[in-house]
């Protein structure tokens, strides 16, 4: 009785969807050992209800469905819309965004034994997204 309170209570909080995932996984395979395996419907609304209000939308939509997704289908849209979740997030400082072509040339002057020359560089680009 003490795994299925666990899972019942078992949230992302702020892990990886992986490990959330992963960890639903664990506490299901842990029940079937002992003879008292969730069925698909159940470790479904478990995975969905242990989501959070990020995944609101997403959780109501799957449940409002007329034949309830299976967990690995599950598994496959959460993993997908945790990545357009993140690609949707403002760039941090730290990152370059990438330049045109026409605004990337810079010219710089180098010297090489004595003679001066005018040579195109152009900065590193960075794409996010």
């Amino acid at each position: 009785m003490a795994l299925k309170q666990r899972i019942s209570i078992f949230t992302k909080d702020t892990q990886f969807m992986a490990s959330y995932l992963q960890g639903i996984k664990d506490i299901s395979y842990e029940l079937s050992i002992i003879d008292s395996p969730l069925d698909s419907t159940n470790l479904v609304i478990y995975t969905l209800n242990g989501l959070g209000v990020a995944y609101h939308e997403i959780s109501t939509i799957l449940l409002a469905r007329e034949t309830l997704i299976d967990f690995a289908k599950l598994h496959e849209k959460l993993i997908d819309f945790e990545t357009l979740m993140h690609c949707d997030e403002p760039l941090g400082s730290d990152l370059i965004l990438a330049m045109t072509p026409a605004a990337s040339h810079r010219h710089h002057k180098v010297s090489s034994d004595n003679n001066s020359s005018m040579v195109n560089q152009q900065p590193k680009k960075k794409v996010i997204c």
